[in-house]
């Protein structure tokens, strides 16, 4: 077996695995939820993490909870270096993606995989053990990096909280339930308290809407948004345009 593709870096084996997921019909998130790319298909979900050579660490990181099927994509790899982590990667119900090879042969280690796109098989299949987080809306940003940014839970609280808080003028804590409740739906009432502690300040003023409460507003920030949070705040409000 002859090497057809050498990678540099593991975020352009993302990169290229993105464009042959997406042509595959696949939705992908990159670095959600601790993956390096989470692809989604209908209701099926795709776990997939990437490394530039097949080793232990790349087939601990997809044993994780979560999607249906889990992968791994290796790189830079020989028959020599294949064949073993392919046959441990198979016992383990991981679907091996051998990006060293010429893409139609990618899935080539697969049972009952072989071909050009993905074919699903039960044997690949496992009961779901938990769930992962599919943000309302999609960021670009790269994956498969050292320290990757990732769309959380608690971002876009944070961000549906600000939008909120600028168009009303204030929020109450009905207001954050709500808030937690459209948009976090893995989050309890709970995490309403923890966002307004974090990030609102009590303005002693009474709701009118609701004599119990009391109205709050944002804290001044200590220091200006971050790029991704300034992308997730423009994200939302375009999709609430469309």
């Amino acid at each position: 077996m002859v090497i057809i593709k050498k990678y540099n870096l593991e975020t352009d084996m993302c990169v290229e695995l993105t464009r042959w997921l997406e042509s595959s019909g696949f939705d992908v998130y990159p670095e959600q939820d601790g993956w390096d790319l989470l692809a989604i298909k209908g209701k099926v979900k795709f776990g997939v993490q990437a490394k530039l050579k097949p080793n232990m660490k790349v087939l601990t990181q997809a044993l994780s909870p979560g999607p249906q099927y889990r992968c791994v994509a290796v790189g830079n790899c020989n028959n020599k270096t294949i064949d073993d982590f392919a046959k441990l990667a198979q016992a383990l119900g991981l679907i091996v993606i051998n990006m060293s090879l010429a893409q139609k042969w990618w899935l080539s280690y697969n049972k009952n995989l072989w071909g050009s796109g993905f074919k699903l098989d039960w044997y690949h299949y496992r009961q779901e053990e938990g769930d992962v987080y599919i943000p309302p809306i999609k960021v670009n940003h790269p994956a498969g990096v050292p320290s990757p940014k990732t769309v959380s839970q608690w971002k876009i609280g944070v961000c549906q909280l600000e939008r909120f808080i600028r168009r009303k003028g204030y929020v109450n804590v009905h207001d954050v339930e709500k808030i937690v409740a459209t948009h976090l739906p893995y989050k309890n009432k709970k995490y309403a308290r923890t966002l307004m502690n974090d990030f609102c300040r009590n303005t002693g003023k009474q709701d009118p809407d609701y004599s119990r409460c009391k109205k709050f507003i944002l804290k001044p920030r200590i220091r200006p948004p971050s790029k991704q949070f300034k992308e997730i705040y423009k994200a939302l409000e375009e999709q609430d345009e469309s």
